[in-house]
């Protein structure tokens, strides 16, 4: 079975995906011969409801913050991603989306689908040995 393409999905939020992780999956690509497209989100935070939750707690000025280092996280990524990928020649495309935490796995099928990935369950029954 050949792989034609292939889909990184890189954790942006809390934390980041490494870089290890990056250079063994364009390694594997630039093996099999395969284009690799690296997703990463930017992480929405949901804003807090309420007086006291904002004004007391001041907890908008932290979700800004952590949305802030979400986005950085997102960015570093797929620049390690793009120079990991040019210096080994790989064909590569890069996909950077904004969106909430319980949405990523949705979107991530989406992408998934554009490029036609995954993979067909065996026949039935499989047949070990001779």
């Amino acid at each position: 079975m050949a792989y034609k393409d292939l889909l990184l999905a890189l954790t942006s939020y809390p934390h980041t995906a490494p870089a290890s992780a990056i250079d063994q999956a364009i390694a594997f690509a630039e093996l099999v011969g395969a284009r690799i497209s690296a997703v990463t989100f930017e992480m929405e935070l949901p804003e807090p409801i309420g007086f006291y939750t904002d004004t007391v707690l001041g907890i908008a000025d932290r979700i800004a913050a952590e949305q802030q280092e979400s986005v950085m996280h997102a960015r570093d990524l797929l620049s390690v991603f793009e120079s990991a990928a040019s210096r080994r020649e790989v064909f590569y495309e890069q996909v950077l989306e904004r969106c909430m935490a319980s949405e990523v796995p949705d979107r991530l099928v989406e992408h998934a689908r554009l490029l036609r990935v995954g993979a067909r369950p065996p026949r039935w029954p499989v047949r070990c040995g001779g």
